[in-house]
């Protein structure tokens, strides 16, 4: 099963309190981003991260995490989507980022890692796959452990049914975990709870 992107993280029986964010995406943006995608700014303009490219996002800094975007389209009328596709013929585009800088995202473990209690209170790397055609959504995914420049630090594991490490069975599995990469300079992880 393929990752789900980042997905804002929120503790039992409370709602997260959440203020979104817009930033202009530059209308002949050809990248795509999804939902759960990380969103980078350059030249005061949204966009995915990793700039679309398949496997660590690297070292780039970001913003947060893209939740949708609204346009106005070749109709013109408002739009308001969970997936930027990158085509032609939209304007005043916006989009709408959950700002990373001292939230909570929960985010899949990749398949291939051997996940356990050791992970927890760790730097890793996020890893970027195309989005999901049939559903528009982001598949980003932990990675390998990176102490200088990984993007997510490890709070614990999400307090979900049927979650757990590898070796009780899940091989994805999925973290609470904190953007440290954030625009501006790398924040400062929260300690680990």
């Amino acid at each position: 099963m393929a990752g789900f992107g980042l997905k804002l993280a929120s503790t039992a029986g409370a709602c997260p309190t959440v203020t979104l964010r817009e930033y202009p995406i530059l209308p002949t943006y050809t990248g795509v981003i999804a939902a759960g995608d990380l969103v980078t700014l350059v030249s005061g303009y949204a966009r995915e991260t990793s700039g679309n490219s398949a496997g660590n996002i690297g070292i780039a800094t970001s913003i947060g995490v893209f939740n949708g975007c609204r346009y106005v389209g070749a109709d013109g009328d408002y739009e308001f989507r969970n997936y930027y596709d990158g085509a032609a013929g939209k304007n005043n585009i916006l989009a709408a980022v959950i700002p990373a800088e001292g939230r909570r995202f929960y985010v899949k473990g990749s398949s291939g890692v051997t996940w356990t209690a050791a992970d927890i209170g760790t730097m890793r790397n996020l890893i970027w796959a195309a989005p999901s055609a049939a559903v528009k959504e982001s598949r980003v995914t932990l990675g390998s452990a990176n102490a200088t420049t990984g993007h997510a630090f490890i709070h614990g594991l999400a307090d979900m049914p049927r979650n757990g490490y590898t070796a009780s069975g899940v091989t994805e599995p999925i973290f609470e975990v904190t953007i440290t990469r954030v625009q501006g300079g790398l924040a400062v992880p929260y300690a680990v709870a």
